[in-house]
Protein backbone atom coordinates (compact mmCIF):
# COMPACT_ATOMS: atom_id res chain seq x y z
CA UNK A 1 0.00 0.00 0.00
CA UNK A 2 2.86 2.38 0.84
CA UNK A 3 4.41 2.16 -2.61
CA UNK A 4 1.09 2.56 -4.37
CA UNK A 5 0.06 5.63 -2.39
CA UNK A 6 3.50 7.20 -2.83
CA UNK A 7 3.16 6.73 -6.58
CA UNK A 8 -0.29 8.25 -6.60
CA UNK A 9 0.80 11.28 -4.62
CA UNK A 10 3.81 11.83 -6.87
CA UNK A 11 1.52 11.51 -9.89
CA UNK A 12 -0.62 14.26 -8.42
CA UNK A 13 2.40 16.46 -7.85
CA UNK A 14 3.47 16.11 -11.46
CA UNK A 15 0.02 16.59 -12.91
CA UNK A 16 -1.11 19.60 -10.92
CA UNK A 17 0.34 22.77 -9.51
CA UNK A 18 0.64 22.89 -5.74
CA UNK A 19 -2.63 24.70 -5.26
CA UNK A 20 -4.60 22.10 -7.21
CA UNK A 21 -2.91 19.08 -5.67
CA UNK A 22 -4.36 20.02 -2.28
CA UNK A 23 -7.79 19.19 -3.66
CA UNK A 24 -6.87 16.17 -5.80
CA UNK A 25 -9.84 13.85 -5.18
CA UNK A 26 -9.06 10.72 -3.21
CA UNK A 27 -11.69 8.84 -5.22
CA UNK A 28 -9.68 9.45 -8.40
CA UNK A 29 -6.48 8.31 -6.71
CA UNK A 30 -8.16 5.11 -5.55
CA UNK A 31 -9.51 4.52 -9.06
CA UNK A 32 -5.95 4.68 -10.35
CA UNK A 33 -4.97 2.08 -7.76
CA UNK A 34 -7.61 -0.49 -8.66
CA UNK A 35 -5.24 -2.19 -11.07
CA UNK A 36 -2.73 -2.42 -8.19
CA UNK A 37 -5.04 -4.78 -6.22
CA UNK A 38 -6.20 -1.98 -3.92
CA UNK A 39 -9.97 -2.11 -3.56
CA UNK A 40 -11.61 0.78 -1.69
CA UNK A 41 -15.21 1.86 -1.27
CA UNK A 42 -16.88 4.92 0.22
CA UNK A 43 -13.91 7.16 -0.55
CA UNK A 44 -14.12 10.90 0.12
CA UNK A 45 -11.77 13.83 0.66
CA UNK A 46 -8.39 14.32 -0.97
CA UNK A 47 -5.12 12.42 -1.25
CA UNK A 48 -3.84 14.58 1.60
CA UNK A 49 -6.81 14.35 3.91
CA UNK A 50 -9.62 11.89 3.37
CA UNK A 51 -11.44 8.74 4.36
CA UNK A 52 -12.73 5.42 3.04
CA UNK A 53 -15.39 3.14 4.41
CA UNK A 54 -13.43 0.03 3.43
CA UNK A 55 -9.97 -0.70 2.00
CA UNK A 56 -8.90 -4.20 0.93
CA UNK A 57 -5.27 -4.92 0.11
CA UNK A 58 -5.37 -8.16 -1.83
CA UNK A 59 -6.89 -11.22 -0.13
CA UNK A 60 -6.14 -10.09 3.45
CA UNK A 61 -8.57 -8.84 6.07
CA UNK A 62 -9.92 -5.45 4.94
CA UNK A 63 -9.52 -2.22 6.87
CA UNK A 64 -12.67 -0.29 7.70
CA UNK A 65 -13.34 3.27 8.80
CA UNK A 66 -10.04 4.41 7.30
CA UNK A 67 -9.01 8.05 7.75
CA UNK A 68 -5.72 9.64 6.74
CA UNK A 69 -3.91 12.96 7.07
CA UNK A 70 -0.77 13.03 4.92
CA UNK A 71 2.20 15.21 5.82
CA UNK A 72 2.98 16.63 2.39
CA UNK A 73 6.39 18.07 3.29
CA UNK A 74 7.74 14.58 4.02
CA UNK A 75 7.47 13.78 0.30
CA UNK A 76 10.53 16.01 -0.17
CA UNK A 77 12.52 13.39 1.77
CA UNK A 78 11.25 10.55 -0.41
CA UNK A 79 8.99 9.25 2.34
CA UNK A 80 5.22 9.17 2.70
CA UNK A 81 4.10 9.97 6.24
CA UNK A 82 0.57 10.20 7.54
CA UNK A 83 -1.56 10.01 10.63
CA UNK A 84 -3.84 7.01 10.08
CA UNK A 85 -6.94 5.71 11.78
CA UNK A 86 -8.66 2.44 10.86
CA UNK A 87 -10.32 -0.66 12.27
CA UNK A 88 -9.20 -4.24 11.67
CA UNK A 89 -10.52 -7.39 13.28
CA UNK A 90 -12.87 -5.24 15.36
CA UNK A 91 -9.98 -3.30 16.95
CA UNK A 92 -9.38 0.42 16.58
CA UNK A 93 -5.89 1.44 15.36
CA UNK A 94 -4.47 4.94 15.13
CA UNK A 95 -1.01 6.38 14.95
CA UNK A 96 1.70 7.91 12.79
CA UNK A 97 2.97 5.77 9.89
CA UNK A 98 5.79 6.55 7.46
CA UNK A 99 7.08 4.54 4.52
CA UNK A 100 8.87 4.80 1.22
CA UNK A 101 9.72 2.92 -1.98
CA UNK A 102 12.34 0.87 -0.08
CA UNK A 103 9.53 -0.99 1.69
CA UNK A 104 10.54 0.17 5.16
CA UNK A 105 7.74 1.18 7.51
CA UNK A 106 8.06 3.30 10.64
CA UNK A 107 5.29 3.49 13.25
CA UNK A 108 5.27 6.04 16.04
CA UNK A 109 2.86 6.71 18.89
CA UNK A 110 0.27 4.18 17.76
CA UNK A 111 -2.49 2.61 19.81
CA UNK A 112 -4.52 -0.55 19.30
CA UNK A 113 -7.72 -0.86 21.31
CA UNK A 114 -10.54 -3.39 21.10
CA UNK A 115 -11.67 -7.00 21.57
CA UNK A 116 -9.01 -9.67 21.37
CA UNK A 117 -11.34 -12.19 19.73
CA UNK A 118 -11.26 -10.53 16.31
CA UNK A 119 -7.49 -10.02 16.39
CA UNK A 120 -6.93 -13.66 17.34
CA UNK A 121 -8.82 -14.72 14.22
CA UNK A 122 -6.13 -12.95 12.15
CA UNK A 123 -3.40 -15.15 13.64
CA UNK A 124 -2.17 -18.16 11.63
CA UNK A 125 -3.29 -20.55 14.39
CA UNK A 126 -6.73 -21.86 13.40
CA UNK A 127 -7.44 -23.65 16.70
CA UNK A 128 -6.70 -20.58 18.85
CA UNK A 129 -9.66 -18.66 20.26
CA UNK A 130 -9.21 -15.82 22.77
CA UNK A 131 -11.42 -13.29 24.53
CA UNK A 132 -11.01 -10.10 26.52
CA UNK A 133 -10.04 -6.50 25.78
CA UNK A 134 -6.69 -5.25 24.50
CA UNK A 135 -5.00 -1.88 24.88
CA UNK A 136 -1.58 -1.66 23.20
CA UNK A 137 0.65 1.39 22.96
CA UNK A 138 3.46 1.35 20.40
CA UNK A 139 6.00 4.05 21.16
CA UNK A 140 8.01 3.25 18.05
CA UNK A 141 8.46 0.40 15.59
CA UNK A 142 10.54 -0.17 12.48
CA UNK A 143 9.51 -2.84 9.97
CA UNK A 144 11.69 -4.00 7.08
CA UNK A 145 10.83 -6.70 4.60
CA UNK A 146 7.63 -7.43 6.48
CA UNK A 147 9.58 -8.20 9.67
CA UNK A 148 9.71 -5.95 12.80
CA UNK A 149 13.35 -4.96 13.27
CA UNK A 150 12.65 -2.81 16.32
CA UNK A 151 9.55 -2.46 18.49
CA UNK A 152 9.18 -0.51 21.69
CA UNK A 153 5.82 -0.56 23.47
CA UNK A 154 3.52 -2.29 25.91
CA UNK A 155 0.06 -3.82 26.13
CA UNK A 156 -2.57 -4.78 28.68
CA UNK A 157 -5.03 -7.60 28.04
CA UNK A 158 -7.86 -7.42 30.56
CA UNK A 159 -10.44 -10.10 31.34
CA UNK A 160 -8.08 -12.36 29.42
CA UNK A 161 -9.45 -15.75 28.54
CA UNK A 162 -8.42 -18.68 26.37
CA UNK A 163 -11.50 -20.25 24.79
CA UNK A 164 -9.81 -22.92 22.67
CA UNK A 165 -7.99 -25.29 22.54
CA UNK A 166 -8.55 -25.17 26.34
CA UNK A 167 -10.81 -23.03 28.52
CA UNK A 168 -8.78 -20.90 30.90
CA UNK A 169 -9.09 -17.56 32.66
CA UNK A 170 -5.84 -15.57 32.71
CA UNK A 171 -6.99 -12.45 34.56
CA UNK A 172 -4.88 -9.51 33.39
CA UNK A 173 -1.94 -10.06 31.04
CA UNK A 174 0.69 -7.35 30.74
CA UNK A 175 3.41 -7.31 28.12
CA UNK A 176 6.33 -5.07 27.28
CA UNK A 177 8.32 -5.21 24.04
CA UNK A 178 11.77 -3.68 23.78
CA UNK A 179 15.07 -4.18 21.93
CA UNK A 180 17.61 -6.35 23.75
CA UNK A 181 21.32 -5.66 24.05
CA UNK A 182 22.04 -8.42 21.53
CA UNK A 183 19.73 -6.96 18.86
CA UNK A 184 16.89 -9.38 19.63
CA UNK A 185 13.41 -8.19 20.49
CA UNK A 186 12.34 -9.01 24.05
CA UNK A 187 8.68 -9.53 24.97
CA UNK A 188 8.25 -9.61 28.74
CA UNK A 189 4.99 -11.27 29.86
CA UNK A 190 3.14 -11.39 33.16
CA UNK A 191 -0.35 -12.75 33.82
CA UNK A 192 -2.00 -12.56 37.23
CA UNK A 193 -5.45 -12.85 38.76
CA UNK A 194 -6.58 -15.87 36.76
CA UNK A 195 -6.35 -19.63 36.76
CA UNK A 196 -2.78 -19.63 35.45
CA UNK A 197 -0.03 -17.23 36.51
CA UNK A 198 2.52 -16.52 33.80
CA UNK A 199 5.90 -14.79 33.98
CA UNK A 200 8.94 -14.69 31.72
CA UNK A 201 9.89 -13.57 28.27
CA UNK A 202 9.99 -14.43 24.59
CA UNK A 203 12.95 -13.34 22.47
CA UNK A 204 12.69 -12.78 18.71
CA UNK A 205 15.87 -12.75 16.63
CA UNK A 206 16.32 -10.86 13.37
CA UNK A 207 16.53 -14.10 11.38
CA UNK A 208 13.03 -15.15 12.46
CA UNK A 209 14.11 -17.47 15.28
CA UNK A 210 12.49 -17.21 18.69
CA UNK A 211 13.25 -18.37 22.22
CA UNK A 212 10.57 -18.90 24.88
CA UNK A 213 11.42 -18.83 28.60
CA UNK A 214 8.23 -18.88 30.69
CA UNK A 215 7.13 -20.01 34.13
CA UNK A 216 3.50 -21.18 34.50
CA UNK A 217 1.80 -21.69 37.87
CA UNK A 218 -1.75 -23.15 37.96
CA UNK A 219 -4.09 -21.64 40.56
CA UNK A 220 -6.15 -23.70 43.00
CA UNK A 221 -9.27 -23.19 40.88
CA UNK A 222 -7.62 -24.15 37.60
CA UNK A 223 -9.27 -26.94 35.56
CA UNK A 224 -8.52 -30.41 36.87
CA UNK A 225 -6.81 -31.45 33.63
CA UNK A 226 -4.60 -28.35 33.37
CA UNK A 227 -1.52 -30.27 34.55
CA UNK A 228 -1.94 -32.85 31.80
CA UNK A 229 -2.36 -30.11 29.21
CA UNK A 230 0.70 -28.16 30.38
CA UNK A 231 2.78 -31.35 30.43
CA UNK A 232 2.39 -31.59 26.66
CA UNK A 233 4.72 -28.61 26.12
CA UNK A 234 6.16 -27.67 29.55
CA UNK A 235 8.39 -29.32 32.12
CA UNK A 236 7.14 -29.67 35.69
CA UNK A 237 9.45 -28.18 38.32
CA UNK A 238 9.76 -29.26 41.93
CA UNK A 239 7.61 -26.45 43.32
CA UNK A 240 4.52 -27.32 41.27
CA UNK A 241 5.20 -24.81 38.51
CA UNK A 242 5.69 -25.62 34.83
CA UNK A 243 8.64 -24.28 32.87
CA UNK A 244 8.64 -23.67 29.13
CA UNK A 245 12.05 -23.35 27.51
CA UNK A 246 12.03 -23.89 23.79
CA UNK A 247 13.12 -22.28 20.58
CA UNK A 248 12.33 -22.43 16.92
CA UNK A 249 11.57 -20.33 13.91
CA UNK A 250 8.40 -18.35 13.30
CA UNK A 251 6.20 -20.23 10.88
CA UNK A 252 7.26 -23.50 12.49
CA UNK A 253 5.52 -23.12 15.85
Amino acid sequence: MKRRVVGLVLLGLVAYVVGLVATFPAARAVALAQSQRVDATGVSGSVWHGSAMRVALGPGTPLTGVRWDVQAWRLLTGRLAANLHFSVGGADVQGHFAGGPDGRLAIDHATVRGPVAGLAELAPVPVLALDGQLLANIDEARIEGGWPRMVRGRFEWTDARVIAPVSLRLGTVNGRMMPGDDGAQRLELKAAGGQLAVSGEVRFLANGQYRVDLRLVPAADAPANIADTLSLFARRSGDGAFVVRRGGRLGNL
